[in-house]
């Protein structure tokens, strides 16, 4: 686990990263490249960050890789929330309103909802965090590691892991559609293989497992 912090450094504005736990290793040029970021949050995919400078919201993956400075287009964006479905964030004057978008950056709403001054805080009771009260939401690699511990058979372990890799390299990329028509391809294998090289309760878990990331990466 890690604190995510955001500020200025001498030639860059960035997204710095520390250990949580003590304050330790602190790395203030993690994710380089930001417009004067103003507030930062995470899912069980990505980190997302406000570009104020830019009017633009920034994603990249969990390790800080793909980081992507021009993910969204905002308004006057300050903070920043998401749930299991939707970014959320505060646009500040003259727009006065809490703008929302699906995961993947579709369906953008400027004014979702429209306030009488500048909002200054947002908060949101979506999926619940890890440590407060619940598990952490699935990601591609716990599925590939359920996978993994089935003790299926080599050939349909390797088709199996063969999709949830090219969909992680999907989501490494920042190419959501192919992601999820990877998994959709996973759930389908899954599906056709139930009852013969995977039992019923198996295959369920494992197609109720895919759904979920599904959502969470704004698949339709």
């Amino acid at each position: 686990m890690a604190t995510l912090f955001t500020g200025p450094t001498v030639h860059l504005i960035s997204i710095g990263r520390a250990n949580i736990a003590d304050g330790s290793g602190a790395n203030q040029l993690w994710i380089t490249g930001a417009a004067n970021p103003q507030g930062v949050t995470v899912d069980g995919a990505f980190i997302y960050w406000v570009n104020a400078g830019s009017g633009r919201i920034g994603r990249a993956n969990l390790n800080g890789t793909g980081a992507n400075q021009f993910f969204m287009t905002a308004g006057k964006p300050q903070w920043i929330a998401v749930d299991s479905a939707n970014v959320w964030w505060t646009n500040d004057s003259p727009l006065y309103s809490i703008g929302r978008a699906n995961l993947d950056g579709t369906g953008v709403s400027q004014t979702f909802i429209n306030t009488l001054s500048a909002p200054s805080g947002l908060a949101i009771n979506g999926l619940v965090a890890p440590g407060a009260g619940g598990p952490p939401p699935p990601t591609i690699t716990t599925l590939a590691s359920d996978v993994q511990g089935l003790g299926l058979a080599h050939g349909t372990e390797r088709s199996l892991l063969a999709k949830l890799n090219a969909a992680q390299g999907n989501v490494d990329a920042g190419q959501l559609k192919a992601a999820c028509h990877s998994l959709g391809a996973f759930i389908n294998e899954v599906g056709a293989q139930a009852g013969k090289k995977l039992d019923d309760d198996q295959a369920d878990e494992l197609v109720a497992t895919a759904t979920v990331i599904r959502q969470l990466l704004g698949c339709r």
